[in-house]
Parts: C-alpha cells; sequence; structure tokens
C-alpha cells in the first residue's frame, strides 16, 4: 500500500469515528434523560406516599373521626416508602430500578384482617367487616359497614334497580366506616340533599338519606344503619309511598313496621319523627299528591309516635304557608325544598338536637 493509499485509508476511519460521536452523545442524553425522568415519577411517588403517612397519622391521633386508618394501613404506607427510597436510590445511582420488591409485595397473599365481635353488636358474619382502634385515651370500636344489595333482596328489590339512585347511594354508605355517632338523618331526597355534617358542625353527624325511597326501603337499610350506634337519628320518609299512591292503610303498616325495626335495631338510641312536608299549589295540581292525604298521614304518623315513644315534630305547620301550601319561596320545585325552607327546617331542629 502506497502513502497515497495508506493516507486515503487513515482519512476515512477519521471521519466514520466522527460522524459515530454525534450518535453515542444522543444515546447518552437519551439515557440521561430517562434516568431524570424516572427519579421525578419516583420523587412525585415518595411525596404522595408520605402525605398518606400524614394524613393517616393525622386521623388516627383523633379516633372520633370518619376515616379512622389501622395499624396495618400505616405499616403498609412505611413499606411502600421504603420501596420508593431504594428504587431512587438505584435511580441516582444511574441504575435502572429492579422492581422485584414491588413484583413480590404485590405476589404475596395479603393476611387476613382479624375480625372482633363489637360489644352488643350482632354476630360478625362474611358479609359483615369489623375492626378495633386502639388510642391512648382509651379503646374506640370501628364498625365497618356490611356489605347490602338490597336489588339482589326478595323483601327490597322491588323498589330498586341497580343503577338507580338508591344502589349508588347504599354503594357509597357501605364502602364508608361506621362507627359510634352523635347524630344520624336518616330518609329520603329532602334528607339526602342537605348537608348536615356542615350545618351541625359541632356535632358528629353522618346522612342517610336515599331520593327516592319510601318507607319498606329505610326499613330494609336499618340494620345497616344501626352500625352507627347513634345516639339520635331523625327521619323524614313517606311522601314517596303516597306519591306511588299507596293506600293509607298500607302506608300507616309501613311506618309500624319501621319503628319496630328501629326498636329491635337501635333500642338505646333517641328517634324523632319529622311530619311530612307541605306540596305548592302547582304540585298538588300535578295530581300526584294532595296535602289532604299529607295531613291525614301525618296524624296518623303522630299517633304512631305516642304509641312508640318515639318523638314527632311538625314540619308541616312551620313551612305551610296562609294559603295552606307550601310557600313558592320555600320551595325548590313543589315538592322539594330551597334553601330558606332548609333555615326554617334546621330551626325546628336545633332544640331537639340540643337536648
Amino acid at each position: 500500500m502506497n502513502d497515497d493509499n495508506r493516507e486515503s485509508f487513515e482519512d476515512r476511519k477519521r471521519k466514520k469515528r466522527k460522524n459515530r460521536r454525534p450518535a453515542i452523545n444522543l444515546y447518552l442524553l437519551i439515557i440521561s434523560a430517562v434516568l431524570l425522568c424516572v427519579v421525578i415519577v419516583l420523587s412525585v411517588m415518595l411525596g404522595s406516599a408520605n402525605k398518606k403517612i400524614k394524613a393517616a397519622e393525622s386521623v388516627n391521633s383523633d379516633p372520633d373521626k370518619a376515616a379512622v386508618e389501622d395499624k396495618a394501613q400505616i405499616e403498609k404506607y412505611e413499606k411502600e416508602i421504603e420501596d420508593l427510597k431504594a428504587k431512587l436510590a438505584e435511580a441516582q445511582n444511574g441504575e435502572a430500578p429492579s422492581g422485584d420488591s414491588e413484583d413480590e409485595d404485590e405476589n404475596k397473599e395479603k393476611p387476613e384482617e382479624k375480625q372482633t365481635e363489637p360489644t352488643e353488636e350482632p354476630e360478625a358474619t362474611e358479609e359483615t367487616a369489623i375492626s378495633t382502634d386502639t388510642s391512648e385515651t382509651g379503646d374506640t370500636l370501628v364498625f365497618e359497614a356490611p356489605k347490602f344489595a338490597p336489588f339482589e333482596d326478595p323483601q327490597y328489590s322491588q323498589y330498586c334497580v341497580k343503577d338507580d339512585n338508591f344502589d349508588i347511594r347504599n354503594y357509597t354508605y357501605e364502602s364508608l366506616y361506621s362507627y359510634p355517632t352523635d347524630v344520624v338523618f336518616a330518609g329520603d331526597s329532602i334528607i339526602e340533599r342537605c348537608e348536615w355534617a356542615e350545618i351541625y358542625p359541632e356535632y358528629s353527624v353522618k346522612n342517610r338519606g336515599v331520593g327516592g325511597d319510601v318507607i319498606s326501603g329505610l326499613t330494609a337499610r336499618m340494620k345497616l344503619i344501626s352500625y352507627t350506634k347513634p345516639k339520635k337519628i331523625f327521619i323524614l320518609i313517606g311522601v314517596n309511598d303516597l306519591i306511588n299512591g299507596t293506600d293509607p292503610q298500607t302506608v300507616s303498616d309501613r311506618y309500624r313496621t319501621l319503628m319496630d325495626t328501629i326498636a329491635e335495631n337501635l333500642p338505646e338510641t333517641k328517634v324523632y319523627f319529622y311530619s311530612l312536608l307541605p306540596v305548592t299549589r302547582a304540585f298538588e295540581d300535578t295530581g300526584y299528591v294532595y296535602n289532604s292525604r299529607i295531613e291525614s298521614t301525618n296524624e296518623d304518623l303522630k299517633a304512631l309516635c305516642e304509641e312508640k315513644g318515639y318523638t314527632y315534630i311538625d314540619l308541616y305547620n312551620v313551612l305551610k304557608g296562609d294559603d295552606g301550601y307550601l310557600s313558592e319561596e320555600d320551595s325548590k320545585d313543589g315538592l322539594h325544598i330551597s334553601g330558606t325552607g332548609y333555615k326554617k327546617f334546621k330551626e325546628t331542629t336545633d332544640s331537639y338536637l340540643a337536648e
């Protein structure tokens, strides 16, 4: 090989090396970017896990709050943080996260939660999950609401379908923790639509209203409500029975059954029944329900409350205008009440709640 050929060969090698350098630099840049993204993502996950720990510690410091987390949940968060720290360290050292520990954790069988039967509560079954939380201030019993599928219950299936508001609300209620509560408001949409816990912040309050519910529906839900162990329960139910065309005797029989069920499930609870509310003249003209039938039903309800030893609260006359109908000011649509209507509702309730 002569000198010209050798020089040409050397030139070609230098050009190849020169052309290869941008590709190598781009490759290193991509690797660095990927590792940086991994670090950022893991940092965000770590921050989220730390927030969960703080929230869990905050809740467990006050066992009377609704979302009490148990010790096992806190340990889970701590383990999650440790795993994230390990992965973050690997990423910062330029190593790809292995993910083995996470896969192993997912493949491990979760230990069965220990169930403890609460004092004076129904025997725990596979449909009822019960746990306890103990703090320095003493033992606080925490009940997790039992599974409740009303659309599978023959005594209630005629009143609901799987996708209606009843099913949605009860899915929410059965998913929440139930714990000793000051007050429960239960009933139909007039109860459901009010934020009772916010207008009575000084009490521990639960809303157990379901739009469209009838007396038999609330009766079927009473066992679920009993797990909240309320000191007081305020009930407004029955107008949907009248709207559905139920005859007065059947309505009265349903009230009696409801009261018997309350006595069985909440023997220590103070029980208050609201009267049914009046409707506007325009709503009465639709033919769905008449104030005369509402008044007659209220009389039967009042007599049953006296018989059973429950308190009857007259909201009908509180909300009835001079013409004998629910006023337009206090009405939202002729049947449901507006903000001013709820203000009168609350003012009437205040004295009973303070007893």
